[in-house]
């Protein structure tokens, strides 16, 4: 790693903290404040203008520290549009079909235009790399919008979605820079991004309460950002990782939002309905404080992260790594399945 790619990071956080800062100034005047009632853990008004945040500090850190043909026009366009779909959303609480609508939306955009395309899957039946053809672009949208929503099924806790992200992200830099991969510096300058949002917005730095949330605008960025480089680093004889590695850098998030919504699915109820079932509930439940929750989950999402990379390192076939995947996700479901005994047993065993 050398100056320059350190010296973009952190001016990427600079450039982002001093962005939230301004803008939580700004949010009363501008309707984006988060009041607290019966499903938040809050217990004050605070700014949801984290996302609006980190778009702006991308776009001025990107200009003042990145090559101008690194971050791709395309992507710039279709993350505002994402940015504006979730500031619509957390001004006026839009329903999950339009929302979904409209993601997918994008999703087609950054297949059709950016030729940003999930073509391959890998060798997951052991013979041969599965490629996709005429299911891309419906593999491309369910890859793009679930990854978005995993993001923001994630976001119940202050620190807890941006540190998720933080995690993938370093994932992602580290695959990136051992490759020599041309998303290096571009990845420095998010992940820097992000952490002048999540000290806002984490209590280890703020003590009882977040400064700022990142909202639904912040969500869906990052989720998109996510997925345009997950794609991107995955396809193609050039590919830095494997589409399934990229499966276990984001494991915890998408077992938990699969996880949740196939419970509601066979327990008779809307995938999009609102519930306190999440995995951080469970913890909350078990009498984990908010901080323990989410360092707990972090060091999950580590470690299922570390399966990846090993996975990756070592050459172990796909097909493999995917049934584990599989495997696990089964035995967090059925786990999940039986959340009050997971609970019993967590608060028994609390240290």
């Amino acid at each position: 790693m050398d100056v320059w790619a350190l010296g973009t990071m952190v001016g990427g956080f600079v450039v982002s903290l001093l962005s939230t800062l301004v803008l939580i100034r700004l949010a009363p005047r501008l309707g984006l404040v988060d009041h607290p009632d019966l499903r938040k853990h809050h217990t004050n008004p605070t700014p949801l203008v984290g996302g609006v945040a980190m778009f702006i500090a991308l776009l001025l850190a990107a200009f003042l520290f990145l090559p101008a043909s690194l971050l791709r026009n395309e992507l710039i366009i279709l993350s505002l549009f994402i940015v504006l779909l979730g500031l619509l959303d957390d001004r006026f609480n839009l329903k999950a079909l339009p929302r979904l609508g409209l993601q997918a939306l994008l999703a087609a955009g950054m297949y059709y235009w950016a030729g940003n395309q999930l073509n391959e899957l890998g060798a997951l039946n052991f013979d041969g790399n599965i490629v996709l053809g005429p299911l891309a672009l419906p593999m491309t949208i369910i890859g793009t919008v679930g990854i978005i929503n995993a993001v923001n099924f994630s976001d119940g806790l202050d620190g807890l979605a941006g540190g998720l992200v933080a995690i993938a992200l370093g994932y992602l830099l580290f695959f990136s820079l051992m490759a020599g991969d041309a998303h290096f510096l571009e990845l420095m300058l998010l992940f820097g991004v992000l952490l002048g949002f999540w000290v806002l917005n984490a209590r280890y730095f703020r003590g009882k309460k977040a400064a700022v949330f990142m909202g639904d605008a912040g969500s869906m960025f990052l989720g998109f950002m996510l997925a345009w480089y997950f794609i991107s680093m995955s396809q193609g004889e050039g590919r830095v990782i494997s589409p399934v590695t990229a499966l276990w850098i984001f494991a915890l998030p998408l077992f938990d939002t699969v996880g949740i919504m196939l419970r509601r699915i066979v327990r008779g109820r809307s995938p999009f309905a609102a519930d306190r079932e999440h995995l951080h509930h469970i913890f909350l439940l078990a009498g984990f404080s908010v901080c323990r929750t989410v360092t707990v989950m972090l060091l999950l999402a580590i470690t299922l992260g570390m399966v990846g990379l090993l996975g990756e390192f070592f050459g172990i076939p796909d097909g493999v790594m995917f049934w584990s995947f599989i495997g696990l996700f089964t035995l967090y479901f059925f786990v999940m399945m039986h959340a009050w005994k997971a609970m019993k047993w967590l608060r028994s065993h609390q240290s």
